[in-house]
């Protein structure tokens, strides 16, 4: 080419002797005794395993989300890097190093493989709230309630962070890959105790609650409600919401007649509100909302408290041109209400009226049979007969949506009307069965056990 410098002759460098070849490819092929394929092949096992940093600790609470994603790339890269040129650079420390990240990966995907257990339904039936309370996030490690609990914890506290661990811990078992379906079972019944117990008997705080991280989604019960990796039992994951629920709220008082002034001597009717109860609900809506399947209560002043019913002694509750949000099925065959009770399928009287004209009560729910068409919130008594299969053994609960389908008029005098009622499809079943998902727990049961004797 024109105007170009033609390169310089180079000669070849003459071919090294097989000896010196030889020497060259191990030294090419080995570092500190471990072959570098062997180290590429492990290397590159964490990679894919899915998780990014197997070693990971768990970090300062108060760290940003960049800072703490910074920190963990480094540290990977760092023990990886160790793991290598340290002296510690043995096969069987690559191995650890492997095993290590294939455990970490397994817990984000535990059971996807294992056909013997069961995988998570993405059904978002108790989603999950975008951002944690205020309270729970104001909290830092260095406040003093939180440097109490690590220093100097008192008994009672004690016992709170040791049943909190142990439910943790029994989370972790179910989310292990490989567990089989009757493990699982046995498991699942632990975690019932667990969150039973925790409802009706574990004296926590805002500390406690805060330190153990029992409403962050990585670390708590949203672990049992929110699970992707574990299909939870439709009946634990409504009562670890339960429980979630009323902590979210700062709600930790275990008192079964919590926020209820109650009156002196046994008369039950003369019990109120407390209006400085932070945990009060309201019942004029329509549907499930916060409640769940099974919710139990002692009173049904109780229910009025959390927005299950909307009056402490009526049957009905609606309003005007709204017709019925809920109804409570009570004294069934000890009054004149000739009520059916089928499980399923209801046939639900109300109250009478006077010169033809019928009640508010029994309006509400020609309202819902006629007009509003909306499904009513059923709630059943202890004081159903004791052959009523769907009757608590104690208090009241509820047992789910159902649909005002037809109605009656049995008395045109009285103005006395009764209503069919429907359950609504797709629901969880009525938590009566004599099994592990009953309402009221054996907890619930001994606590109103311990009312009653103390005449409350």
């Amino acid at each position: 080419m024109v105007g170009s410098a033609r390169p310089s002759f180079q000669p070849p460098s003459p071919p090294p002797s097989p000896g010196k070849q030889k020497q060259k490819q191990q030294e090419n092929s080995t570092k500190y005794g471990v072959p570098l394929d062997f180290v590429a092949k492990k290397i590159q096992e964490i990679a894919d395993s899915g998780e990014a940093d197997p070693f990971r600790k768990e970090r300062s609470e108060d760290e940003g989300d960049g800072e703490r994603e910074r920190r963990r790339e480094v540290k990977v890269m760092k023990r990886k890097e160790s793991v290598v040129s340290s002296g510690m650079g043995s096969e069987k420390e690559m191995e650890r190093v492997a095993e290590s990240s294939r455990a970490a990966a397994a817990r984000n995907s535990a059971h996807k493989e294992d056909d013997s257990s069961p995988e998570a339904k993405d059904d978002n039936e108790y989603p999950l709230p975008s951002e944690l309370p205020a309270w729970y996030a104001k909290i830092k490690t260095t406040d003093r309630g939180m440097k109490e609990l690590g220093k100097r914890p008192s008994s009672l506290a004690t016992q709170a962070l040791t049943a909190l661990s142990s439910m943790k811990g029994c989370m972790d078992r179910c989310e292990q890959q490989g567990v089989s379906r009757a493990q699982l079972e046995k498991l699942f019944e632990e975690l019932r105790d667990q969150v039973h117990k925790a409802e009706i008997t574990l004296k926590v705080d805002r500390f406690i609650v805060r330190k153990t991280r029992f409403l962050d989604p990585e670390y708590g019960l949203p672990r049992i409600f929110a699970s992707k990796k574990v299909d939870f039992p439709s009946d634990l994951k409504a009562d670890a919401w339960q429980l979630y629920s009323r902590w979210r709220q700062e709600v930790f008082e275990v008192d079964i007649l919590r926020g209820i002034r109650i009156a002196r001597g046994t008369d039950r009717g003369g019990d109120r509100i407390d209006p400085t109860y932070k945990g009060r609900q309201y019942a004029n809506f329509y549907g499930q909302g916060h409640l769940v399947l099974g919710q139990w209560w002692p009173t049904q002043l109780c229910t009025v408290r959390d927005g299950a019913h909307g009056t402490p002694q009526g049957g009905i509750y609606g309003e005007k041109e709204k017709g019925a949000y809920s109804i409570v099925l009570s004294g069934m065959g000890e009054s004149t209400y000739a009520d059916e009770d089928n499980g399923t399928d209801i046939w639900y009287s109300g109250t009478d009226g006077k010169d033809c004209t019928p009640t508010d009560s029994t309006v509400r729910m020609i309202e819902s049979c006629d007009t509003v068409h909306n499904p009513v919130r059923v709630i059943r008594s202890y004081q159903l007969m004791k052959s009523n299969r769907y009757r608590p053994q104690f208090g009241l609960r509820y047992d789910g949506l159902y649909e005002v389908v037809e109605k009656k008029l049995v008395d045109t005098e009285k103005a006395a009307y009764k209503f069919h009622l429907v359950r609504c499809k797709d629901q969880h079943p009525i938590r009566c069965e004599d099994n592990a998902a009953r309402r009221p727990t054996r907890f619930e049961i001994a606590e109103d056990n311990k009312l009653r004797e103390n005449g409350r």
